[in-house]
């Protein structure tokens, strides 16, 4: 080989040395532009979710005390109980998702004489967590219940209800049966609270818990609640 084509062979060599390391350099720096920008985005995603949670937190916990201001101003005159468990006791595993998830039996007295419906409403304000509560979930709601009847059947099913011409709203899962407790984490309370109305029958504008709150203000005569737990 004469000393042209040695020296032509080593331009050709060198200019690919030159171009794979140039290459490869380029392919670092857009690895590491790619890294940068991935991370980047992850975090952004990781800020918002936190602050959508955040603020999902400070509403909850707005809502639960205009709830508490709410019954402040109303008359607990109806004392309600349970036959299927004991008042800030546990409810059984039959009544919850690990179990046959019955709807408990529950009753109420000491009603006031201008009574002409009864309201019941089943609500968790723990949920998903007793310590980072983010909605309150609706289990049940039933309205328009007879100022004659002073308690809700063990096992009672949405047709049952209705042929007992009790109306019952959508439930936080846009169902209108009974949602058992299913806590996902943590000990979970679950108020069941009875509202005595003068008004015989309630219309609200919405069929879930929101409404059927809107429609009976300044309608509650008298009120009463018990509270069972769930979950570890």
């Amino acid at each position: 080989m004469g000393l042209t084509n040695i020296r032509a062979v080593g331009g050709r060599l060198i200019s690919r040395a030159r171009i794979s390391i140039f290459q490869n350099a380029s392919k670092n720096l857009i690895g590491k532009r790619t890294m940068k920008y991935v991370t980047r985005t992850l975090m952004g995603i990781v800020l918002l979710i936190g602050a959508a949670v955040l603020v999902a937190h400070w509403r909850a916990l707005r809502a639960r005390e205009a709830d508490d201001a709410y019954h402040t101003r109303l008359v607990q005159t109806l004392v309600v109980s349970s036959k299927s468990f004991a008042a800030d006791g546990p409810i059984p595993a039959m009544f919850t998702c690990h179990g046959q998830g019955l709807s408990p039996q529950l009753g109420w007295e000491g009603g006031s004489p201008n009574a002409k419906s009864y309201v019941l409403l089943m609500v968790d304000w723990d949920a998903p967590a007793p310590w980072l509560p983010l909605n309150a979930f609706t289990h049940w709601a039933l309205f328009n219940i007879p100022s004659s009847d002073t308690a809700v059947a063990e096992a009672t099913t949405a047709t049952q209800l209705r042929q007992n011409t009790i109306d019952v709203a959508r439930n936080s899962s846009d169902a209108d049966e009974y949602v058992p407790p299913c806590p996902p984490v943590g000990r979970h309370h679950y108020t069941f609270r009875v509202y005595a109305l003068d008004l015989a029958r309630l219309r609200p504008r919405s069929d879930d818990r929101s409404g059927v709150l809107e429609a009976m203000r300044g309608h509650v005569v008298g009120y009463g609640q018990i509270v069972g737990v769930s979950g570890g």
